[in-house]
């Protein structure tokens, strides 16, 4: 989940961006908590990569340590060309329902 006192701090208290970073996580990952499921399913560990990264500094950009580090994990597995356990990816896509669920408490 995202600290947002931390979150808050970081970006100076400014309410317009932490807004505008919130909506921008939330479309791009956010929504599509399974977004990386058809790179998995299809063994494509090269594209897994590439949403791993990006998810794991998006996520630490946020203050969610923990779910950055969960990311890592699987960035981290599919660098080698390894995929990650099953029950990594469900662990993923359940902690991103749970942001996005807190990213919209916070925009309403």
């Amino acid at each position: 989940m995202i600290d947002m006192d931390q979150f808050n701090a970081r970006l100076g208290n400014n309410q317009a961006v932490i807004v505008q970073i919130l909506k921008m996580f939330s479309d791009q990952f956010g929504k599509q908590p399974d977004l990386m499921r058809p790179s998995f399913t299809h063994g494509d560990t090269d594209t897994l990569f590439q949403l791993a990264h990006s998810l794991k500094g998006a996520l630490g950009n946020m203050c969610a340590e923990e779910d950055a580090e969960l990311a890592g994990q699987i960035e981290s597995l599919a660098r080698s060309g390894e995929l990650p356990a099953e029950s990594l990816m469900a662990e993923m896509e359940l902690r991103l329902s749970e942001i996005e669920a807190q990213i919209q408490a916070e925009l309403n």
